[in-house]
């Protein structure tokens, strides 16, 4: 076996249940803090648009916890929670070294089915929530000591599950936690190198079982967790009814022993629902388009992960706006106004835009756009307030005197109204600078010259 020796696992067992009393293990780049409850493990998964209650943790708390790392190039989580069928605790590591504590809890009844035999060591956070949209997507990653020499082996099988159940609404218990395009629930015996291992006692042929999904395993090569291998990170997705009550259960237990333990890794704010946010940015870095220059770029983001089909977000004018479409800003191609939707294409999470203000040469003011949005599938309606400006003429001025004096130059201009972007060029040889601190041994004029984003005429302003 590459693993310690039975005596060395019940040494390395002890050493790590002295470092869980401190609450917080490290090793290299991945931090796990446990003793946290139960509320706020599902606050950490949860994202934007869902609301968590009744949360509960079911086994040995030293088996959860949550996590950080500083770097998660091979893993692919950078921070959440974590479930272990040993201790937390342990995760933190490199694959040389051994997990594999007994917590001495019983296992689930529902994981037991899956692999058809005994479970151990289970540990099941579970909490309600309410999703303000029509689908309900998280991420995570499965690992394990088990691989690979147990591959294929019916005896010793750990087994983890993430299902949802209607709470408000009709739904059976349904496990999201399956190898893509299939209802194989994730493990070892699923998702694997494609060989059966040393200790196997079959070729994966039975129920729930595989050597098909190479595609989703990577060998631990000496990143900063424990485990021998993981899966690559999953996507878990339901569809819901928006505004109704769902119950979700994490869990993962030991299969047939108590030992080589495994793990799931859930990426924070990750349990996201389809709602959208809504971004403005312009050149002055505000919600302003300025007439004949400086765009103002709209980004419409659905929170989750890329979906495979588009998203539609309706999206229309209101009557209050002040600006006329096609006179004082450029038709918004992507607006379709026969059914008022801006499309997300499918594969991807955002759509942006630009709002482009016509210069007509007329003195105006402030000009609105008001948008009004449907930002999930409950009917959430935003409104949002753009501007048009009128480009003014630049203006720069000197901060304080327009002399400084030798021993205490400190040159300081200040540009304001054109478009914004705003570059300060100075003579004497000084170029591309603000403010500027010469040093002269006789009287000097330092002229400015300030140019902007939107190719106004450039002015200028000196200092002696």
């Amino acid at each position: 076996y590459p693993k310690k020796t039975p005596l060395s696992k019940l040494i390395s067992s002890v050493f790590i249940l002295c470092l869980c009393a401190l609450g917080k293990s490290a090793f290299a780049q991945v931090t796990v803090v446990t003793g946290q409850t139960a509320l706020d493990y599902a606050q950490v998964v949860a994202g934007p648009g869902v609301v968590v209650s009744n949360a509960t943790i079911t086994g040995n708390a030293d088996a959860i916890g949550s996590f950080s790392s500083v770097n998660p190039t091979g893993f692919g989580i950078q921070s959440g929670i974590l479930l272990s069928s040993g201790n937390a605790a342990d995760a933190p590591g490199n694959p040389t070294t051994f997990a594999g504590s007994i917590m001495g809890t019983p296992g689930d009844p529902y994981l037991s089915n899956i692999i058809n035999g005994n479970t151990n060591d289970a540990i099941i956070l579970e909490f309600d929530f309410v999703p303000n949209a029509d689908f309900v997507s998280f991420d995570f990653v499965f690992g394990s000591e088990e691989y690979d020499e147990f591959v294929c082996d019916n005896l010793f099988y750990d087994v983890f599950a993430l299902t949802i159940e209607g709470v408000s609404v009709a739904m059976p218990i349904t496990n999201l936690a399956l190898v893509p395009g299939t209802n194989l629930p994730i493990g070892i015996n699923s998702i694997n190198n494609g060989t059966p291992g040393f200790s196997a006692s079959g070729n994966c042929s039975g129920t729930n079982e595989s050597l098909a999904f190479s595609q989703y395993y990577n060998l631990n090569n000496g990143n900063s967790v424990i485990y021998d291998g993981f899966t690559v990170p999953m996507v878990a997705e339901s569809i819901v009814v928006c505004g109704e009550t769902y119950r979700l259960r994490f869990m993962i237990a030991d299969g047939g022993d108590s030992g080589f333990d495994s793990v799931v890794f859930i990426e924070e704010n990750s349990l996201t629902t389809g709602n959208v946010t809504i971004e403005a940015a312009s050149l002055g870095g505000d919600t302003a388009a300025i007439e004949g220059c400086g765009d103002l770029e709209i980004t419409l983001t659905l929170n989750g992960d890329p979906i495979a089909q588009d998203y539609p977000v309706s999206i229309w004018l209101s009557g209050g706006s002040t600006a006329e479409w096609g006179v004082d800003y450029d038709p918004i191609t992507v607006l379709n106004q026969a059914d008022s939707t801006i499309i997300i294409p499918a594969g991807s999470s955002s759509i942006t835009f630009p709002i482009s203000a016509i210069n007509d040469n007329i003195a105006e003011g402030v000009e609105t756009i008001d948008l009004i949005a449907i930002t999930s599938t409950c009917g959430t309606i935003d409104t949002f307030r753009l501007y048009i400006a009128d480009l003014d003429p630049l203006q720069v001025s000197m901060s304080n005197d327009t002399t400084i004096c030798q021993g205490n130059a400190i040159g300081t201009a200040t540009a304001s109204l054109g478009g914004g972007g705003f570059i300060y060029t100075w003579d004497q040889g000084i170029g591309v600078a603000n403010p500027i601190t010469p040093t002269p041994t006789v009287t000097t004029t330092y002229t400015v010259t300030v140019t902007d984003g939107c190719g106004s005429t450039p002015v200028q302003d000196s200092i002696v």
